[in-house]
């Protein structure tokens, strides 16, 4: 697979704010959320599939970028779409899931991975 490119200023993650420092205020709650959405398989399922649907651009440089840790980004990515949640906060969720829940969301978001990739292979 060849590695996808866009200026950053066109992710949809940037837009939505997943890079910046996450405000006191918000912090418990989005990871809270994040913790919730990660330790629950067919939930995460279904909004890594809808994110990748929607923020395609991102997901291409993200998930055609095999030197980064594509599980990581499909999580964090998923806590924002779904919650406005920063990469910060649902680095802190991740933390606080059991080694099974971190599996089980490693998992889902393999099979997102392999899904994501039979769409876009090249011919």
């Amino acid at each position: 697979m060849k590695r996808i490119f866009y200026p950053y200023n066109e992710w949809e993650d940037y837009k939505a704010g997943m890079y910046r420092l996450p405000s006191v205020q918000d912090s418990a709650t989005q990871v809270q959320e994040s913790v919730d959405l990660l330790a629950s398989s067919s939930i995460f399922y279904g909004v890594a599939l809808g994110m990748i649907s929607d923020w395609s651009i991102s997901a291409a440089v993200n998930l055609s970028n095999k030197s980064r840790n594509r599980q990581a980004w499909l999580g964090q990515a998923s806590c924002c779409f779904s919650h406005k949640s920063s990469e910060h906060q649902t680095k802190e969720a991740w933390h606080l899931l059991t080694k099974e829940q971190q599996d089980s969301a490693n998992q889902v978001a393999d099979e997102i991975i392999a899904f994501w990739e039979s769409c876009h292979a090249e011919a």
